[in-house]
């Protein structure tokens, strides 16, 4: 597949007409609904951001129209909750906007560096390694902190990831097209020559699906994902092999990492499932190994199955060390990441529980079979005044392997770890599994169980929401989480799970698959 041979974004121009006033006045008291009734955060949103989603909307449907999806978009945002998303009707469904190549975001002496780390789609007209200056005339720097008043990062870590992330590929079914037609870089070469260089967005139709629907059908109701960072790392797999991972290559004339010891070894040589998603094998040498997992989704049908792969997987492993690598993962399954932290520990957990909203239409999920748990409290809500029902937990551990991982492990997390992520993230630091590295200060900031609107009509029939517009289709955060531990009833809605050891991303991280992370996080376990 060639770059040349895409559409041009400008094509799209005034192609797509604006949804009618029907469609207008109905998607926004379908939002209403789901907000005033159903949304679980909304008191910790309209608490913490001093923001109306609810009046906004209202006032949007009074309005006459003018830019009618701009603004209801940006009413979603600002509830920073990735969660919580609406998803347009086709054609921008299935398009991915973007320019064919990737820059990441790394350190060199305390200050932000960006760099070109792959090509897309045979684009050679820049080398990877070049360093990126400017972004349209705008310091990148800049330009990467105005993206993040847009986008639904939770607090600023997971902003500042997303406008990385999303800086040359937008899913147009969650985002609005780039205001700019074309971008113009400036940039430093390897050698150190300057230059600049426009490049035209692009966009890809019969895009990657964005719902798994074969690996979550049967598991709607566990459901917690960030869609929008599921679409980008399925981009950036469909072409280049692997989700959201770092390029183990490096440019002709960039040297490797040098020296014996922890730092030498890549992971090139690590075993691969998952169609790239899961990736194990050892790191370091000399004596210094450990073991070595990266997930980039719990996206997986089946909790009980995952597990016990992973069990097979941890037990062919170093058993004195092991570092499990969850940036950029999303989510999926909520019980396979609560049930693989128990994989790492004897002892057991105390899984992060789960609560609904009291209002009176949640009452009505308490009749149904599946929700028996929170009947009770769901049910004297009118006594109680709470605002939650009781937070019980989503997962068993009957059916877990025999298998526990003996050794020490640490976790590496980033802004991008999300939902089922975080999820992991809590149980692993309230139940004292090990150390949290973060490459970031903390986790996204998901803290929650995430429902499509057609679930919730599914579930509830004549008692539940309205339809959607044809062709739209609404998630929203239905039940929240709570830290357990030492930090028990503690949200990680926005706050996220917090790094123990920061550690800032390197050059050689970003072009070299992670060398100097690898060899930081496998000195920690040495020394532990």
């Amino acid at each position: 597949m060639n770059y040349k041979q895409q559409p041009l974004l400008v094509s799209l121009h005034g192609a797509v007409p604006q949804p009618s006033a029907a469609v207008r006045a109905q998607l926004c008291t379908q939002l209403m609904s789901a907000l005033d009734q159903y949304y679980v955060h909304l008191p910790q949103k309209r608490a913490a951001l001093a923001t109306d989603p609810v009046r906004e909307l209202q006032l949007l449907r009074a309005s006459n129209g003018t830019h009618f999806t701009r603004t209801l978009l940006r009413i979603i945002a600002r509830l920073r909750d990735r969660h919580t998303t609406l998803k347009f009707s086709e054609p921008f469904r299935s398009l991915i906007a973007f320019v064919p190549f990737t820059v990441e975001r790394f350190f060199e002496r305390g200050a932000p560096r960006y760099v070109l780390t792959r090509q897309l789609m045979g684009w050679e007209e820049l080398a990877v390694g070049a360093e990126i200056t400017h972004w349209n005339g705008t310091p990148i720097e800049r330009f990467v902190h105005e993206l993040t008043a847009d986008n639904q990062g939770a607090n600023i870590a997971a902003r500042l990831q997303l406008a990385v992330a999303n800086l040359t590929i937008r899913p147009l079914a969650f985002m609005l097209m780039p205001t700019e037609d074309w971008v113009t870089l400036n940039y430093v070469t390897v050698d150190g020559r300057s230059g600049a260089l426009t490049v035209a967005w692009r966009f890809l139709s019969n895009a990657p699906e964005q719902v798994s629907s074969a690996a979550m059908n049967d598991n709607r109701a566990l459901a917690g994902v960030d869609e929008l960072t599921l679409i980008t790392n399925r981009f950036r797999r469909s072409f280049q092999g692997l989700p959201g991972l770092t390029s183990p290559s490096r440019p002709p004339d960039q040297p490797a990492s040098g020296g014996d010891g922890a730092g030498s070894s890549s992971t090139s040589s690590l075993q691969s499932e998952m169609q790239g998603q899961l990736r194990f094998g050892k790191i370091g040498s000399n004596g210094r190994e450990s073991g070595y997992v990266r997930l980039t989704t719990f996206e997986v049908p089946d909790a009980r199955a995952f597990v016990h792969r992973m069990a097979e997987i941890l037990s062919g492993l170093p058993q004195d060390r092991l570092i499990i690598d969850l940036r950029s993962n999303p989510g999926g399954l909520i019980t396979a990441g609560q049930k693989f932290v128990q994989l790492l520990t004897r002892r057991p957990i105390a899984p992060s529980p789960v609560a609904f909203r009291n209002t009176a239409s949640t009452l009505a999920l308490g009749n149904l079979p599946m929700f028996q748990p929170w009947a009770r409290s769901l049910g004297i809500q009118w006594f109680t005044g709470e605002l939650f029902s009781q937070a019980l937990p989503l997962t068993t551990f009957e059916d877990m392997p025999d298998y526990r991982y003996p050794g020490k492990t640490v976790l590496i997390i980033d802004g991008l770890c999300y939902s089922t992520t975080d999820f992991f993230a809590a149980d692993f630091k309230d139940n004292d599994v090990g150390t949290i590295i973060g490459v970031d200060d903390s986790t996204g900031g998901g803290g929650a169980n995430v429902w499509g609107w057609s679930l919730l009509a599914e579930l509830l029939g004549s008692a539940g929401p309205g339809p959607l517009p044809a062709g739209y289709e609404l998630n929203i955060a239905m039940r929240r989480s709570l830290r357990t531990g030492m930090s028990g009833g503690i949200p990680v809605e926005d706050l996220g799970v917090p790094a123990d050891v920061l550690y800032f991303m390197t050059r050689n991280d970003v072009l070299s698959g992670n060398r100097d992370l690898l060899a930081f996080a496998n000195e920690l376990l040495q020394r532990a």
